[in-house]
């Protein structure tokens, strides 16, 4: 059998063919290879990589920091005609050899709970369940909310409000703590690479990322950025807000006003995700009218041993 070669993508090129094999497996909404090119100059942690054999690209595999615990965050795609011939093994190993250069000592990413020869691949090597992740999507052609008005909360974007930038940036890492993935809670990327992705990246819409203000005080936040390979398609970053402000609505308030921005804007579509413990989102997106997609799981294992 022809000798399997492991490289990164780099070229615009090589990304366009990171991403078509993605596509090829999972498809729906990708990253733009703008968005991809930017990823790697603003994170040193991040790869993006593609399996050869002769010329022929079999797999691609995207490596990077995770936000949980000591993990190393890796999905391996290998298309159904060139499974079982090594592929996904050689790109995980490969990936492994980035997680411990980046000081890391577990590797976690997601897999389809419908993909039963995926699932089969990663149990082989010791990777286990740590929780089930439920996605959701807003038709925003149905969607019909009038803004909410709550005593004493203003609602402002990061175009209109770039002042907010940094204060955003905490009220993201707060809300983040109380975010359930498995036993775990995720923690928040330096400031750098939050900025890098949610203000600066070719797909960010700071125009329909939004605080929430409580007497002037920045107490909410949701993010949403652009998604390519789908018609006028936006994800949401995150939506939270901090303990002491809870229970007064402003989550619902956000994602009211940011889906009626995103219709304004032209969108046709919001998507967003939430760990299948999390009820109170979970209980915000179905009263908007947020609808299930097929369930992923997020899945932990070893690292595998460098190839030989």
């Amino acid at each position: 059998m022809t000798e399997l070669r492991i490289a990164p993508a780099r070229t615009r090129n090589e990304l366009t063919t990171f991403l078509a094999i993605g596509q090829a497996v999972h498809p729906g909404p990708k990253p733009s290879v703008d968005g991809l090119e930017h990823e790697l100059a603003t994170s040193a942690s991040t790869v993006f990589l593609l399996a050869w054999r002769r010329a022929e690209a079999v797999g691609a595999g995207v490596g990077k920091t995770s936000s949980v615990g000591d993990a190393y965050y890796t999905m391996a795609r290998v298309p159904s005609a060139c499974r079982r011939a090594g592929v996904g093994t050689a790109l995980l190993a490969a990936l492994s050899e980035r997680a411990r250069a980046a000081g890391r000592g577990s590797l976690i990413g997601r897999l389809r709970e419908d993909d039963d020869e995926a699932r089969r691949f990663v149990e082989k090597r010791g990777f286990e369940e740590l929780s089930r992740e439920c996605p959701v999507a807003l038709a925003l052609a149905r969607f019909d909310a009038d803004a909410r008005v709550l005593p004493g909360v203003e609602i402002v974007s990061l175009a209109e409000r770039p002042d907010l930038i940094e204060a955003a940036y905490e009220v993201h890492s707060i809300a983040l703590r109380d975010v359930p993935v498995g036993s775990e809670a995720p923690s928040a990327t330096p400031y750098g690479e939050w900025l890098a992705e949610t203000v600066e990246a070719p797909g960010a819409l700071p125009g329909l990322s939004l605080v929430a203000l409580l007497d002037g005080k920045a107490v909410g936040w949701s993010g949403l950025a652009e998604l390519a390979g789908q018609e006028r398609t936006a994800e949401n970053l995150l939506t939270g807000v901090v303990p002491e402000a809870r229970g007064r609505g402003i989550a619902t308030a956000l994602k009211v006003e940011q889906a009626r921005r995103a219709r304004e804007a032209g969108f046709l579509r919001i998507e967003t995700v939430n760990d299948e413990t999390n009820a109170p989102m979970r209980a915000v997106n179905a009263r908007l009218g947020f609808e299930a997609e097929p369930i992923w799981l997020l899945v932990r294992g070893p690292l595998l041993a460098a190839r030989k």
